[in-house]
């Protein structure tokens, strides 16, 4: 399994494995967390959607939340 972490400055998807981002845990349950994101006031479409969030546990101990999220257009 591999983590999407954003993109580099080359404009290319970057992954990085369980370990390598010290992650320890992931609780599969999730929770609908609706969250619709708009590019400013005015627009009407959104440019994109959570769904839904859960939690995973770092090597260390602290918590971070992981999410869907649906990116239009």
């Amino acid at each position: 399994m591999r983590i999407w972490t954003g993109r580099g400055s080359d404009g290319k998807d970057q992954l990085e494995t369980l370990q390598q981002a010290h992650i320890g845990a992931i609780l599969l349950p999730s929770v609908q967390a609706p969250l619709t994101m708009r590019q400013d006031s005015a627009s009407i479409a959104p440019t994109a959607q959570m769904e839904s969030a859960g939690v995973y546990l770092k090597d260390d101990g602290q918590a971070g939340m992981i999410s869907q999220v649906d990116v239009y257009g």
